[in-house]
Protein backbone atom coordinates (compact mmCIF):
# COMPACT_ATOMS: atom_id res chain seq x y z
CA UNK A 1 0.00 0.00 0.00
CA UNK A 2 1.30 3.46 -0.86
CA UNK A 3 1.78 5.96 1.96
CA UNK A 4 -1.14 8.30 2.49
CA UNK A 5 -1.45 11.67 4.14
CA UNK A 6 -4.19 10.47 6.42
CA UNK A 7 -4.80 13.23 8.89
CA UNK A 8 -3.81 16.81 9.48
CA UNK A 9 -5.25 17.88 12.83
CA UNK A 10 -5.68 21.59 13.41
CA UNK A 11 -6.96 22.96 16.72
CA UNK A 12 -8.55 19.63 17.48
CA UNK A 13 -10.22 19.55 14.05
CA UNK A 14 -10.73 16.38 12.12
CA UNK A 15 -9.38 15.28 8.78
CA UNK A 16 -8.35 18.03 6.34
CA UNK A 17 -7.45 15.73 3.46
CA UNK A 18 -6.42 12.24 2.51
CA UNK A 19 -5.10 10.54 -0.59
CA UNK A 20 -2.08 9.28 -2.45
CA UNK A 21 0.93 11.62 -2.07
CA UNK A 22 1.17 12.32 -5.82
CA UNK A 23 -2.56 13.08 -5.98
CA UNK A 24 -2.35 15.44 -3.01
CA UNK A 25 0.54 17.34 -4.62
CA UNK A 26 -1.63 17.96 -7.68
CA UNK A 27 -4.68 19.25 -5.81
CA UNK A 28 -5.72 22.63 -7.27
CA UNK A 29 -5.26 24.24 -3.85
CA UNK A 30 -1.67 22.98 -3.73
CA UNK A 31 -0.67 23.39 -7.39
CA UNK A 32 -3.06 25.74 -9.23
CA UNK A 33 -3.03 25.46 -13.03
CA UNK A 34 -1.58 28.96 -13.36
CA UNK A 35 1.22 28.47 -10.84
CA UNK A 36 4.39 26.39 -10.48
CA UNK A 37 6.66 25.27 -7.66
CA UNK A 38 10.29 26.41 -7.65
CA UNK A 39 13.24 25.66 -5.37
CA UNK A 40 15.67 28.48 -4.63
CA UNK A 41 19.07 27.79 -3.09
CA UNK A 42 21.04 30.85 -2.05
CA UNK A 43 22.96 32.43 0.81
CA UNK A 44 21.00 34.27 3.51
CA UNK A 45 17.92 32.09 3.08
CA UNK A 46 15.90 33.88 5.74
CA UNK A 47 16.51 37.33 4.20
CA UNK A 48 15.78 35.94 0.73
CA UNK A 49 12.54 34.38 1.98
CA UNK A 50 11.29 37.76 3.21
CA UNK A 51 12.05 39.46 -0.11
CA UNK A 52 10.45 36.69 -2.14
CA UNK A 53 7.30 36.64 -0.01
CA UNK A 54 6.86 40.34 -0.83
CA UNK A 55 7.31 39.82 -4.59
CA UNK A 56 3.97 40.24 -6.42
CA UNK A 57 4.47 37.11 -8.54
CA UNK A 58 5.08 34.82 -5.53
CA UNK A 59 1.97 33.25 -4.04
CA UNK A 60 3.65 31.47 -1.15
CA UNK A 61 7.16 30.64 0.04
CA UNK A 62 8.59 28.58 2.89
CA UNK A 63 11.97 27.40 4.08
CA UNK A 64 12.62 23.86 2.86
CA UNK A 65 15.80 22.48 4.42
CA UNK A 66 18.59 24.79 3.26
CA UNK A 67 16.46 26.11 0.37
CA UNK A 68 13.21 27.94 -0.27
CA UNK A 69 10.17 26.33 -1.88
CA UNK A 70 7.93 28.85 -3.52
CA UNK A 71 4.78 28.87 -5.59
CA UNK A 72 4.89 31.47 -8.34
CA UNK A 73 2.79 32.58 -11.28
CA UNK A 74 3.53 30.64 -14.46
CA UNK A 75 3.35 33.90 -16.39
CA UNK A 76 6.65 35.00 -14.80
CA UNK A 77 10.09 33.85 -15.92
CA UNK A 78 12.33 32.05 -13.43
CA UNK A 79 15.07 34.67 -13.85
CA UNK A 80 12.75 37.18 -12.17
CA UNK A 81 13.61 35.46 -8.89
CA UNK A 82 17.32 36.26 -9.32
CA UNK A 83 16.44 39.86 -10.22
CA UNK A 84 14.38 40.15 -7.02
CA UNK A 85 17.19 38.71 -4.90
CA UNK A 86 19.86 40.87 -6.55
CA UNK A 87 17.91 43.96 -5.45
CA UNK A 88 18.72 43.00 -1.84
CA UNK A 89 22.31 42.00 -2.56
CA UNK A 90 21.89 38.24 -2.93
CA UNK A 91 23.62 36.99 -6.06
CA UNK A 92 24.10 33.59 -7.64
CA UNK A 93 20.90 31.95 -6.45
CA UNK A 94 20.21 28.56 -7.96
CA UNK A 95 16.61 28.50 -9.18
CA UNK A 96 15.13 25.22 -10.40
CA UNK A 97 11.65 23.91 -11.10
CA UNK A 98 10.43 21.71 -8.25
CA UNK A 99 7.62 19.39 -7.35
CA UNK A 100 5.69 20.19 -4.20
CA UNK A 101 6.71 18.13 -1.20
CA UNK A 102 4.30 16.64 1.33
CA UNK A 103 5.46 19.47 3.59
CA UNK A 104 4.23 21.94 0.95
CA UNK A 105 0.89 20.08 0.86
CA UNK A 106 0.63 20.22 4.65
CA UNK A 107 1.51 23.93 4.88
CA UNK A 108 -0.74 24.96 1.99
CA UNK A 109 -3.79 23.01 3.12
CA UNK A 110 -3.34 23.91 6.78
CA UNK A 111 -3.27 27.62 5.86
CA UNK A 112 -6.37 27.18 3.71
CA UNK A 113 -8.21 25.19 6.35
CA UNK A 114 -7.30 27.69 9.07
CA UNK A 115 -8.63 30.46 6.83
CA UNK A 116 -12.06 29.07 6.00
CA UNK A 117 -12.65 25.85 7.93
CA UNK A 118 -13.50 23.75 4.88
CA UNK A 119 -12.01 20.32 4.39
CA UNK A 120 -10.21 19.48 1.15
CA UNK A 121 -10.82 15.99 -0.16
CA UNK A 122 -8.11 14.06 -2.05
CA UNK A 123 -8.50 10.69 -3.73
Amino acid sequence: MSPRLASIPLRGASLITYGEPDDLKQLPDVTPVDARWVEVTCPNTTVALGALKRAPYVRDATIFGQSIHLLMDTSERLDRINATLEQIGIRGAEVTPARPSLEDVFVTLTKKFAGNGNAVVGS
